[in-house]
């Protein structure tokens, strides 16, 4: 965890660091994007490499986030807790279909809101819930069920380190 964060602190100022050698401070602090605005200053086309980029790791988290909602779906109703039919995988590929087809059809309700800050808060507020939900449930299964040997039991006291499901930089 702490290389993480020193690695995250050194990535954030090297990034600082170019964006002031290439536009004046008092600029920097009046755009949203510094790292784009700089670049854009020096030349168009280092700009639109980053553009690219950013919207290839965009597309790639949202890409992510359908697989693993799928899958997650899959899983719950493979355990009958949704309906059956969320299980069904095509012959060949193993693939759950209808779980991606409900996860996209879920995406989909989501577009209406608009601006992507709106939809990325709504996706790190379902993800905090989740985990959440998974942690509550870790606790009470442990103090409801102290006796049930247990494959792999994770210390009570990381659930609650805040570095375990960090999102921040």
């Amino acid at each position: 965890i702490l290389i993480k964060k020193l690695l995250r602190v050194f990535s954030v100022s090297r990034e600082q660091i170019a964006a002031v050698a290439l536009m004046p401070p008092d600029q920097l602090a009046l755009t949203e994007s510094a790292l784009t605005d700089a670049a854009m200053s020096s030349s168009r086309g280092i700009a639109g490499i980053l553009a690219g980029i950013a919207l290839f790791s965009t597309a790639n988290t949202a890409l992510i986030a359908l697989l693993t909602a799928s899958r997650i779906l899959y899983g719950i109703s493979k355990d009958n807790a949704l309906p059956r039919a969320l299980a069904k995988t095509l012959l060949l590929r193993q693939t759950p279909w209808v779980a991606a087809l409900a996860a996209l059809g879920l995406s989909i309700t989501l577009l209406p809101l608009g601006k992507v800050e709106t939809l990325a808060s709504v996706a790190s507020f379902t993800t905090m819930i989740a985990f959440i939900a998974v942690n509550a449930a870790l606790i009470a299964l442990r103090l409801s069920q102290p006796d049930v040997e247990r494959p792999f039991k994770v210390p009570l006291p990381l659930l609650f380190c805040r570095e375990v499901g960090s999102t921040t930089p």
